[in-house]
């Protein structure tokens, strides 16, 4: 019958299932569950910290006005 609304359906499950996953073991990192930890000889990321968390960004009047159009189109 409707074997592409089927396969739509099935790959939107399965992205979510995906995102669950991650969602999941960001969270399990964050708890500290053992088998999630970063492993040692790798860098500990700080990315919500706030000297870090606009690094990178471009606040001039340009991008404000590309941001304002990018959601007005």
């Amino acid at each position: 019958m409707n074997y592409g609304v089927k396969l739509q359906n099935a790959l939107g499950f399965f992205k979510l299932f995906v995102l669950l996953t991650i969602i999941v073991s960001g969270l399990f990192n964050l708890a500290g569950v053992p088998g999630f930890a970063i492993l040692p000889g790798y860098d500990v990321p700080d990315n919500f910290t706030w000297s870090s968390f606009w690094e990178g960004s471009n606040i001039g009047i340009n991008a404000f006005v590309t941001g304002m159009y990018t959601i007005i189109r």
